[in-house]
């Protein structure tokens, strides 16, 4: 009779996964299997019933006691037969098609919302067609300052002009 280390090691083999790939499909850590399949220690409750619940079609009987053949011959989809894969690939295509679908609502809505948005800025910009905005250029940004400065200094502090006796210089004449 087989142990139950033996049985894991077996339904390993049996699913043509690696161990690493088997604990994956688990979510365990690899060398929590491994040691399990090397026979170095023992599964716990808590394992089996996750190998059982991810291969339903395991016999429970087999996997725990030794009894019987290792797939339940009341479940028809056996991996044995290629039915199994016949079906799984029926579901991955189903799956990957409503999200496919998903994905082309999404990105329409994103689509329409971008375009708000851009009517939105627009507006707000006050972007009339075919004008674009550029950088200005070091020139251009300098000269905007001093224009700046001198409105400041000119007109919004005439008073400070007057308490310093300021005085335009003389525009020669010809």
């Amino acid at each position: 009779m087989e142990s139950i280390n033996e049985r894991v090691s077996s339904l390993i083999k049996a699913t043509g996964l690696s161990t690493n790939a088997f604990a994956k499909k688990l979510g365990k850590p690899q060398s929590s299997v491994a040691v399990i399949a090397d026979g170095r220690s023992k599964p716990g409750f808590e394992l089996l019933e996750l190998i059982c619940s991810t291969y339903p079609d395991v016999s429970r009987d087999w996997l725990l006691m030794g009894e019987g053949e290792m797939y339940r011959k009341d479940n028809p989809a056996n991996p044995a037969e290629g039915d199994y894969l016949k079906e799984h690939i029926v579901n991955l295509e189903e799956s990957f098609r409503r999200l496919s679908e998903r994905f082309d609502s999404e990105l329409l809505a994103k689509n329409q919302q971008i375009a708000g948005l851009q009517r939105t800025v627009d507006a707000l910009v006050g972007k009339s067609e075919g004008v674009t905005l550029s950088p200005l250029s070091p020139e251009e940004i300098e000269f905007h300052s001093r224009y700046n400065q001198y409105n400041n200094l000119v007109l919004g502090n005439q008073s400070w002009l007057a308490s310093q006796n300021y005085q335009l210089p003389a525009i020669p004449r010809k």
